[in-house]
């Protein structure tokens, strides 16, 4: 009897100082990879905490004197964008003010004083869900139309429930294999009381083409600074009735 009660103990007093131990596992530490030095080159973070949300974590880029929240948070990786702006150093994370994680970028490409558009030379592709923009009542879509040689993407949509928006970026046609010329971005934002419009044209920024078929998918992305520095998605079939 004494002996099954020394193993019972023993077997309690194993539980409590090992059955709730955390893995240490090298595989279980948070880790960064970035998939290049572009700017919009992907951040993957692993081994994050899945119960908290996205907008729990914040990344700090060297260059840049605000923070900025992930894009997403799926099965304990969060993916983030390097920002317009963002220059070589020193990357941190924190997680509900709490510093989870700091890593070196490198950062090659500069940001320019006008409007600069090349192809979309990053390590991933753009979908058509990555384009949609929250709106109050769902996700956005962007809307195409063609007159002569423009080609003209546009966005709209509620900002808030005094508020709407619309974004319209215009290119010039382009033979296939060739990038457009870009002609105007503006937004403006509308008061839905007041009725007063604020009107922003995009005057500085790097936009990359991933797709551009005349008659079928447009798609890319809008890197700037005051705009949306993780980059605005655009992305339409023109094919589709």
């Amino acid at each position: 009897m004494k002996r099954l009660m020394v193993l019972y103990l023993g077997s309690i007093i194993s539980a409590l100082l090992f059955g709730c131990a955390k893995s240490t596992s090298p595989d279980d530490s948070i880790a960064a990879e970035v998939s290049g030095t572009q700017i919009g080159s992907l951040i993957t973070v692993k081994n994050v905490d899945t119960l908290l949300k996205r907008t729990d974590y914040l990344f700090t880029y060297p260059g840049i004197d605000y923070q900025l929240f992930p894009d997403s948070l799926k099965n304990k990786r969060l993916y983030a964008h390097i920002p317009y702006g963002a220059t070589s150093g020193e990357m941190v994370i924190t997680e509900k003010d709490e510093q989870i994680l700091t890593a070196d970028i490198t950062v090659s490409e500069e940001c320019p004083d006008t409007v600069v558009v090349s192809w979309f030379d990053l390590t991933y592709t753009l979908r058509e869900k990555d384009a949609y923009l929250e709106g109050l009542s769902g996700p956005l879509s962007w809307e195409g139309t063609r007159s002569n040689d423009t080609l003209t993407l546009s966005i709209s949509g509620l900002c808030g429930a005094e508020c709407s928006f619309n974004i319209v970026l215009k290119f010039k046609k382009a033979s296939p294999g060739n990038l457009p010329a870009f002609i105007s971005m503006i937004r403006t934002n509308s008061d839905v009381y007041t009725g007063i419009t604020e009107r922003d044209t995009l005057k500085a920024a790097l936009i990359k083409i991933q797709d551009y078929n005349w008659t079928g998918i447009v798609s890319g992305k809008v890197f700037s600074e005051y705009w949306e520095p993780r980059g605005l998605t655009f992305w339409y079939d023109f094919s589709t009735p």
